[in-house]
């Protein structure tokens, strides 16, 4: 498994090949590492990284982001294409990334992943506003609705807990890359834990002095000090139907990416083996009309 899963061998911010600034994108599921390697790009002379621009400078929360005019981060955005180039992590969520390339060429999307116990214990449990928003409000909810009826759940869609709504969640943003790539857009999709622990893979795509990266990767965005996080600590933690509802519909996610899962021999990974290849065509698309216009 290498952490590059769309194995593209040079994606380093180092030059500059089009002869112009770059704007690139990190995009996730949330609690994936975005904000660490958004500050990270910020290091590098010739870049200027940002995370949740459009939420944090212009005052906009995540329940109001899709409905409030993005005029102000767009000039902002070219302002700063003019000297150098630019990378903005999680300001848009991953399905409107179509709709952004009508209005800004992205010459890199940078999609991470993370083991799905972690991501989904940190959702639940550090932002739990946040991830009821994600799962129930404006229109994040009308994409898993989709997402839904794509993968073919046998649970009707309004009868599902939280945990499985977060189950969901996580599941889909497992096919965004193919999703956005399919879309035109360029893809190459990371691993949060080989970013933080691979300095040698943290190199090919950030061009600073190894001890540089390494100081980087020794932050605690693991939140280590909260004490034992590991993916077996963690699981040990959930409830019998909270593990089962997880490998039903999150092992295939944690075998795409070469995850190891505490427990084996539950679930039917058949169900979701890819679901991309049934409806790609027409998921995600209807998005489009419930986010306001994103154009400047």
């Amino acid at each position: 498994m290498t952490s590059n899963v769309s194995g593209e061998e040079n994606v380093s911010g180092e030059e500059n090949v089009k002869g112009r600034e770059q704007f690139w994108v990190i995009a996730g599921a949330g609690h994936c590492g975005t904000a660490w390697l958004g500050e990270l790009f910020s290091a590098i002379p010739s870049w200027i990284g940002f995370h949740e621009l459009r939420q944090r400078s212009l005052q906009i929360e995540w329940t109001n982001a899709h409905t409030e005019d993005p005029k102000p981060y767009w000039d902002r955005i070219k302002e700063e294409l003019r000297t150098r180039n630019v990378l903005d992590s999680n300001s848009w969520a991953p399905f409107e990334l179509p709709l952004v390339q009508q209005v800004q060429s992205i010459d890199r999307v940078i999609y991470l992943v993370r083991n799905g116990i972690q991501q989904l214990h940190s959702l639940k449990t550090r932002s739990p506003v946040w991830s009821e928003q994600a799962i129930t409000s404006y229109a994040y909810d009308g994409w898993l609705r989709d997402w839904w009826k794509v993968s073919e759940q046998e649970k009707p869609f309004d009868k599902m807990s939280r945990f499985e709504r977060l189950c969901l969640l996580i599941q889909g943003h497992t096919y965004m890359p193919e999703y956005l790539i399919r879309q035109g857009l360029n893809v190459v999709t990371y691993r949060m834990e080989d970013l933080t622990n691979d300095v040698n893979t943290l190199t090919q795509l950030v061009p600073l002095a190894p001890d540089v990266l390494r100081d980087w990767q020794a932050r605690d965005i693991n939140r280590k000090v909260e004490g034992d996080r590991t993916p077996s600590k963690l699981w040990r933690s959930w409830t019998a139907n909270e593990r089962a509802t997880f490998m039903d519909m999150c092992r295939p996610t944690m075998m795409q990416y070469g995850y190891e899962i505490p427990q084996t021999l539950v679930g039917n990974i058949d169900r979701y083996e890819n679901p991309c290849d049934r409806q790609f065509g027409t998921i995600w698309t209807p998005i489009g009309s419930r986010i306001k216009d994103i154009g400047v």
